[in-house]
């Protein structure tokens, strides 16, 4: 497959444009979100989301002001009261997408000790083994309870049936775990069920993480059509562009792109970049 065109002006003024598009809140991370149609894709985790921010707060204002809070504990890098508060919606909701975004947290909390270690220490540098200790341990934490959210799926299966939304948690669980051959088996499902959006979505990603970055640009290009748009697509593209010499043109992208909507992975992308661009 040949990368596609890509109009990097045209796609900054499509984003400069989000502004004027309903703006949600994720009912499982609690991030902001651009939502489109009767169900969307998070910006941040990746969760499918068939939910308003009015509807959250009509029906569940304990879902919102917990969320927040959350999320209030993360900016300050505060991860243990983070979990310690979302630990209050896994026990209220018996939802795999929970215990999703709990791995998540962990796995964003081992990034963060990993950010800590330093070589510029004096002595033997025993903070640093502590860090990397740390890093590990949360890690492995994280996968534990990615597997669990994978068994809470299978049991949500057999229970209910299958459906578009939990063969896509099933994706994305697996994709975090690198588990990519199980991936593709939760695609194939996900096919069965004539999904166009979600299965260009997840043949996007899919495609990121085997390193076919024209795949990856091909696919985003189709989500963002009217009536399939992801503001994801964005970011994939940007990070095909990197993945392909074309720094310059993925920072203009991340740059319009973190105006509209503030997420950690387009800043970590953009730091990447910069610093794949000076050494």
């Amino acid at each position: 497959m040949r990368f596609p065109l890509v109009s990097v002006g045209g796609y900054v003024r499509l984003i400069g444009q989000l502004g004027s598009v309903q703006r949600t809140m994720c009912c499982y991370c609690g991030n902001e979100n651009v939502a489109s149609g009767d169900y969307w894709i998070c910006f941040h985790c990746e969760s499918v989301n068939r939910a308003t921010l009015l509807s959250m707060k009509l029906n569940d204002q304990g879902l919102v002001s917990t969320l927040l809070e959350v999320n209030r504990y993360l900016l300050g890098n505060e991860y243990l009261n983070a979990i310690n508060e979302y630990q209050k919606l896994v026990a209220r909701y018996n939802e795999p997408e929970m215990l999703y975004n709990t791995g998540l947290i962990y796995m964003q909390y081992s990034n963060y000790q990993v950010s800590l270690i330093r070589y510029d220490r004096k002595g033997f540098m025993e903070e640093n083994s502590l860090y990397r200790e740390e890093a590990s341990a949360l890690a492995s934490k994280a996968k534990l309870i990615l597997n669990k959210a994978s068994a809470m799926c299978q049991a949500k299966i057999k229970e209910n049936g299958r459906n578009e939304f939990i063969d896509h948690t099933i994706f994305m669980i697996n994709i975090k775990l690198g588990r990519l051959k199980s991936a593709i088996v939760a695609l194939d499902s996900q096919e069965n069920h004539n999904n166009e959006f979600l299965v260009n979505y997840e043949h996007m990603v899919l495609s990121a993480e085997t390193k076919d970055y024209a795949a990856t640009a091909s696919y985003a290009t189709k989500l963002l059509q009217k009536g399939m748009f992801s503001a994801n697509a964005f970011y994939y593209i940007a990070w095909a562009l990197f993945k392909t010499g074309r720094s310059k043109e993925a920072l203009e992208l991340l740059s319009a792109l973190g105006k509209e909507l503030q997420g950690g992975n387009v800043l970590a992308l953009a730091q990447e970049i910069q610093k794949a661009t000076t050494i």
